[in-house]
């Protein structure tokens, strides 16, 4: 990775994003992040390697600790699974991640044999030690069900290519 300390400073300082892309970063050989020393402002991403978000999570906290209990640790791998709410609720312009009313109704449902009631001081390490695609029972969108186990995948192309062009002319007006 060919982030110097002063590139980090510079991120800081603009307000910009820093999105690690983990696994995408060991299949491609270009060196292990600094995530300790990433500014606050800085999430996950797959870098479109499988959409894998969970897998992204436990492999950024895997690598963080492969040398001793390292520099990632929980209170690391909360910060960058909620850096990605923040940076939605900034793309987006609504409040991601809220259970708030008026907030999107986006979420999903595991699988119903979870042997672990799950709760606010462990909902972490069930993301880190239990959490997999093929675990998940349905995902809302907006309050409505989009997709329940055993359908094929929802793809709605116009929409999904509205939603890139929002997202590239925000990026072009920063």
């Amino acid at each position: 990775m060919d982030l110097t300390p002063l590139d980090l400073q510079t991120i800081e300082e603009k307000g910009a994003w820093l999105v690690h892309n983990g696994r995408s970063n060991m299949n491609n050989g270009v060196g292990r992040a600094p995530v300790d020393r990433f500014p606050p402002r800085s999430c996950l991403g797959t870098d479109g390697l499988d959409g894998n978000m969970f897998g992204e999570l436990r492999t950024t906290f895997y690598r963080g600790n492969e040398t001793g209990r390292g520099p990632l640790g929980f209170h690391g791998a909360e910060r960058f699974w909620i850096g990605g709410y923040q940076l939605a609720r900034e793309i987006f312009g609504e409040p991601f991640g809220s259970l708030d009313a008026g907030a999107p109704a986006d979420f999903v449902i595991g699988c119903e044999d979870q042997k672990q009631p799950l709760h606010r001081g462990n909902w972490l390490g069930l993301l880190l030690f239990g959490m997999q695609p093929r675990l998940i029972q349905e995902v809302w969108v907006d309050g409505a069900p989009r997709y329940r186990r055993g359908d094929p995948a929802p793809y709605d192309g116009k929409a999904c290519r509205a939603a890139a062009q929002r997202i590239w002319d925000r990026m072009a007006n920063l």
